[in-house]
């Protein structure tokens, strides 16, 4: 019993460890040039997943990285905001797992603190500004965890183009 508990024990501290290198930027990381995030758009108007891989994105305190390809100029979303956004979520190998844009094109609203999205887009929204079209990179703790979800298989990083429409 104990050799079996250790085990886990080693197994928990290397996925930990490989998702804390995932997650923070290091070594191999490119500054993001103007020519990449024009790229990324791109690559996001044909409802593709930008080749962000080796990016220096920017953290929040928690662990979600992201970057605005197109710098939003209004105000920042606060707890108790609605928000509305079009986006677009991926899973790490590129696949398209859901989409405001492919579904319909009506904008997806929710308000922050309300718990109706995962952990991460409610650490990150707050960061981000009205206008702005961002690529996020949320770590699997903040995201759908050990479980998953319908679409997403557990301990999936998730990628996301969000894109902050407005605030009510």
């Amino acid at each position: 019993m104990r050799r079996r508990n250790l085990w886990r024990s080693v197994a928990a501290a290397i996925v930990l460890t490989a998702v804390v290198l995932a997650c923070a930027p290091g070594e191999g990381t490119t500054p993001v040039t103007d020519e990449m995030k024009a790229t990324a758009r791109v690559a996001i108007d044909r409802g593709e997943m930008p080749d962000w891989g080796t990016w220096e994105l920017e953290a929040t305190e928690r662990g979600v990285r992201y970057i605005d390809l197109v710098p939003g100029t209004g105000r920042r979303p606060d707890w108790g905001n609605t928000v509305r956004v079009h986006y677009h979520l991926w899973l790490t190998d590129g696949t398209l797992v859901d989409s405001s844009l492919e579904n319909g094109g009506a904008p997806f609203e929710f308000e922050v603190g309300e718990g109706r999205v995962v952990a991460g887009w409610e650490n990150v929204v707050r960061h981000l500004r009205v206008g702005g079209k961002y690529l996020i990179v949320i770590p699997p703790e903040l995201g759908y965890g050990r479980r998953g979800s319908r679409t997403v298989p557990g301990n999936a990083t998730l990628v996301f183009y969000m894109e902050i429409i407005g605030i009510r």
